[in-house]
């Protein structure tokens, strides 16, 4: 059992029904003495609650896992897409314009249970696209769904900002999931990304809000790619080990930095370099005090312990010691992992093809 679910784990359902790690009643797994255990609320207490959450390539190896289940139910999905340029007539100003009154709402349909996975993507010369892959209401008919959407759609038409919907509608999550999340390309190219949780409290500071939004629109105009969730937690939850800033998130936003093979260590430097000290400190700077995701995330992010795990970090890095005092498990950014550091390097991160090395004891 992988690191889904020891990350965290977010979902189309977990506006309605939480994380991945929320899920879990029981698991199976191998520490790193070689013992097999089981671990429940009840038994191995503290293994359950770390690896429920507190980062995968740590505790153990998860050997099999007992799930919540859920009833079934109906969802509704929507998709659409948004491009600037002579072929739409769309200016970047209408494009940003129209995606602020989306941002703008982000709570609303979250409360509702909604999520929503979309890109941003810069398409040269000043032009930008939206692709909003697949809104996901659960509990949701697709009339309710389109009576939902369409005050967002008029406040984007005042805009200039008109297109084609994609709403269907279906009486199961696994339909509409295969339909709505299709297995996607990979390996085109070298990306360097970074991620951000950005909390409820930005939605309800009009200032803030504001603040907010021109910080990811800053990035978006200097060339980001910005993958991003409109997503919440349910009120109510298990104690885990999961990051505290995803318990109040509504936008979990992914930044990031692409380039082809063949390009120069210089550049790629340099483009890695900005996403983790000129875009991103932007992004923190609105949100401080909150966190990222560890499983979609800047694998040189400063304070890491804090932007992954908040609060939760002393009491799994005790865990670490008490159930790893060897490090048996390692992983760049887990749990114990500033132990230890890699002896190489390829433009400027540490490289995962060189030696480990136990960093000297102060």
């Amino acid at each position: 059992m992988g690191g889904y679910f020891q990350g965290g784990g977010h979902s189309p359902l977990t506006s309605k029904w939480g994380m991945g790690a929320d899920q879990v009643l029981a698991l199976e797994v191998v520490t790193a003495d070689g013992r097999f255990r089981t671990a429940t609320a009840t038994e191995n207490e503290e293994l359950f609650w770390a690896i429920r959450g507190g980062g995968g390539s740590t505790y153990g190896v998860v050997t099999s896992v007992v799930y919540k289940a859920h009833p079934q139910i109906p969802i509704s999905t929507l998709a659409f897409s948004i491009t600037t340029g002579p072929t739409t007539n769309i200016t970047a100003d209408q494009f940003f314009g129209a995606l602020r009154e989306y941002f703008i709402r982000f709570e609303g349909y979250a409360d509702k249970g909604h999520y929503s996975y979309f890109f941003v993507l810069p398409a040269g010369d000043g032009q930008y696209s939206f692709r909003m892959s697949s809104w996901v209401a659960p509990n949701t008919t697709m009339d309710e769904l389109k009576a939902e959407v369409a005050p967002l759609l008029e406040a984007m038409a005042a805009h200039g900002v008109v297109f084609e919907t994609d709403f269907k509608g279906w009486d199961n999550f696994h339909d509409g999931w295969e339909y709505g999340f299709p297995l996607e390309a990979w390996g085109t190219g070298n990306v360097r990304q970074g991620s951000r949780l950005f909390p409820r409290k930005n939605w309800h500071d009009e200032k803030l809000l504001n603040d907010t939004w021109e910080a990811v629109r800053s990035v978006a105009e200097a060339g980001s790619i910005i993958i991003a969730f409109n997503i919440r937690n349910p009120p109510e939850y298990p104690d885990n080990a999961v990051n505290p800033a995803w318990r109040d998130v509504l936008c979990h936003c992914i930044m990031g930095s692409a380039w082809s093979y063949g390009t120069s260590e210089e550049e790629a430097s340099q483009r890695s370099w900005t996403v983790t000290h000129d875009w991103m400190p932007r992004w923190i700077k609105v949100s401080p005090g909150s966190g990222a995701y560890m499983s979609e995330s800047d694998y040189m992010e400063p304070d890491w312990q804090q932007s992954f795990h908040g609060s939760n970090y002393p009491r799994l890095y005790a865990l670490k010691q008490k159930w790893d005092p060897f490090s048996v498990f390692y992983a760049q950014n887990a749990v114990g992992s500033e132990d230890w550091e890699m002896s190489g390097s390829i433009v400027g991160v540490p490289s995962q093809n060189s030696k480990l090395c136990r960093k000297p004891r102060s």
